[in-house]
């Protein structure tokens, strides 16, 4: 109850943002998840923009610590992925679909902006469970976060052709580099301090969560069966 009160007695500027994520994220699962609009998958990349923005809208717009670990997650976690994609050695052998929108090297311009959404909604989850805890293990529970999250993603992605995986087999690799770079990322967020105003990013990792959730519940059990760790 205390979170529900703290956010009715906060601003207009959170409380239209929680709105809009809530809006943006049950229609996703309406429109995909129920075959309501299935065109809309196509604005997914719009709706991850729409969510950056929206956390950054509530941060503190003078921090220019949070735009420097914007950054860091946005051109890592990107360059990551390019080496991944166009060798097969750091995830394993996969390529993305056109939903994703633009491509540079074989990657969507979004997955950076995906990183930084993820990393920092689990670093604001964490730091809300266990606040007092060092800085490593609130990193390493962050990546098991992630890690638990893309267990949900990697289904409904390869359905609908967010990415798609040699064999239609997910690699034991992909979950390995997926804890180690979301702890790093979650590291450096802990080390430049940025546990403030987070409701926006938790409450995106939750709408996350359940979007796919229940279009893990809606998919055909068959398409579960091929996705299997290789």
């Amino acid at each position: 109850m205390s979170i529900i009160a703290s956010i009715y007695k906060s601003d207009v500027r959170l409380q239209s943002s929680l709105l809009l994520l809530l809006l943006s994220y049950t229609a996703g699962v309406l429109a995909i998840g129920f075959g309501l609009l299935p065109s809309l998958l196509i604005v997914t990349p719009a709706n991850l923009l729409l969510t950056f923005i929206l956390i950054s809208w509530n941060k503190d717009q003078s921090n220019l610590n949070y735009w420097k670990f914007v950054s860091i997650v946005f051109v890592l976690s990107f360059a990551l992925e390019i080496i991944g994609v166009n060798t097969g050695i750091i995830f394993g052998e996969y390529e993305y679909g056109k939903v994703l929108g633009i491509k540079v090297l074989g990657t969507p311009l979004i997955i950076g902006v995906n990183w930084f959404i993820l990393v920092l909604g689990g670093i604001h989850i964490i730091q809300y469970v266990v606040p007092h805890w060092q800085r490593i293990w609130k990193s390493i529970l962050v990546g098991c976060l992630l890690v638990s999250l893309d267990f949900l993603i990697e289904p409904v992605a390869m359905n609908y052709d967010f990415w798609n995986w040699n064999g239609d087999q997910v690699p034991i690799d992909n979950y390995i580099v997926w804890f180690i770079a979301s702890t790093i990322f979650a590291w450096i967020g802990y080390y430049m301090d940025q546990v403030k105003k987070g409701w926006v990013s938790i409450f995106s990792f939750i709408c996350i969560t359940i979007f796919f959730l229940i279009l893990n519940i809606r998919i055909s059990p068959s398409d579960w069966i091929t996705i299997s760790i290789g």
